[in-house]
């Protein structure tokens, strides 16, 4: 056998396990993924609207550190976004 069809041959097996291996992992992940119960649609909602919040306190933040190169207070979030402190510990 040629040396050039040995190479063939291995390259050959090293592409069949690769292509073996890539089947293993997605079959490994959507065995994986089927174990995770789906959020209903009330849950999506109330966790996207809680993300919202949190952006918004974020980008408040971030105006303040761009403004005065310090990270605010509970008290300076709660100025900027006119809502209580006690809100803003709970979007944090």
């Amino acid at each position: 056998m040629s040396s050039e069809t040995l190479s063939e041959n291995k390259l050959t097996t090293i592409s069949s396990l690769k292509a073996s291996n890539d089947v293993d992992l997605v079959r490994s992940y959507l065995r994986d993924i089927g174990r995770v119960p789906l959020l209903s649609h009330e849950q999506e909602i109330t966790l996207g609207r809680q993300v919202q919040e949190y952006m918004q306190v974020e980008r408040a933040e971030l105006e303040i550190i761009e403004l005065t190169g310090e990270k605010p207070s509970i008290d300076e979030l709660s100025n900027k976004l006119n809502l209580s402190t006690s809100i803003i510990k709970k979007k944090i």
